[in-house]
């Protein structure tokens, strides 16, 4: 952990380079939870510097620092707790040289630190009272689906091109009859694929949408982006909230066109 932290300082301190600080950089992109602390090191240590600039800034430090003792310490160890750390501010004030990763007034407020992650981790005080079905009327938009209409439909459209006319006339039970029709002689048409999983998810039938989300997500067609998203929802319907979040969590790590959207809904899901 140490190490952790020597790192973390030697960034803020522009002791970093090359492919050191690209590690470091990526890491941060990577890791939210590693990002989280080193901004938490970075206000630490730029309230402390303006701490040490004068008595008045010292002052409001100690009373931040009491503040959050009193909400977060039970009685027995808020006294001791803070009275470690002010007493040390002294012995830090006096021009030794000490990584600030080891003094006590840093490791004091990590343990703050903890106890507020430990109770966010428990307790979303974010999440939204909203039930999933909700949610989904809320974040489900049902794709468009356009089809050119020609005159000498090729033969292998034409359940193609009549399940798209029931989809947009939102009868999705034979749109589902023609696209499974269409599906067993194309078994790789992923545009095929993709509508009958959305009519899937019209009709209430989630779990046989998932699979076919799932085989798209892990191709390579246009569709790879819509289909991912289309399983979020299906997972939001079928109330399975962890795998839900999974998939929004991979949406919001990637540029994609509901990245907005998964952000926002990972807030509200229960």
């Amino acid at each position: 952990m140490e190490d952790q932290y020597l790192l973390i300082d030697q960034y803020l301190n522009g002791e970093l380079s090359g492919t050191a600080l690209e590690k470091f950089i990526q890491r941060m992109e990577k890791d939210e939870a590693f990002a989280a602390e080193v901004n938490l090191y970075k206000s630490v240590e730029d309230e402390m510097r303006a701490h040490f600039q004068g008595a008045e800034d010292r002052i409001k430090l100690e009373n931040t620092l009491a503040a959050h003792g009193e909400q977060y310490f039970t009685e027995s160890q808020d006294e001791s707790a803070l009275k470690d750390i002010k007493e040390n501010w002294k012995k830090e004030e006096e021009g030794k040289v000490i990584p600030f990763y080891k003094s006590v007034v840093f490791r004091g407020i990590c343990s703050i630190a903890a106890i507020l992650l430990f109770t966010l981790l428990f307790y979303n005080p974010w999440a939204s009272d909203k039930s999933s079905s909700d949610l989904f009327a809320t974040y489900q938009d049902v794709p468009e689906w356009h089809k050119t209409t020609r005159g000498d439909i090729p033969s292998e459209e034409a359940l193609l091109i009549k399940a798209q006319e029931y989809f947009v006339q939102e009868n999705y039970s034979l749109a589902a009859q023609n696209l499974t029709k269409h599906n067993a002689a194309f078994p790789n048409d992923a545009e095929g694929q993709f509508y009958l999983g959305v009519t899937y998810l019209e009709l209430g039938n989630g779990n046989k949408a998932i699979p076919i989300f799932e085989k798209l997500v892990k191709g390579k067609s246009s569709y790879r982006q819509a289909a991912q998203w289309q399983m979020a929802m299906t997972y939001l319907k079928l109330e399975e909230f962890d795998k839900c979040k999974a998939v929004l969590n991979e949406i919001s790590s990637t540029k994609n066109s509901k990245t907005v959207e998964a952000k926002a809904l990972l807030k509200e899901i229960p």
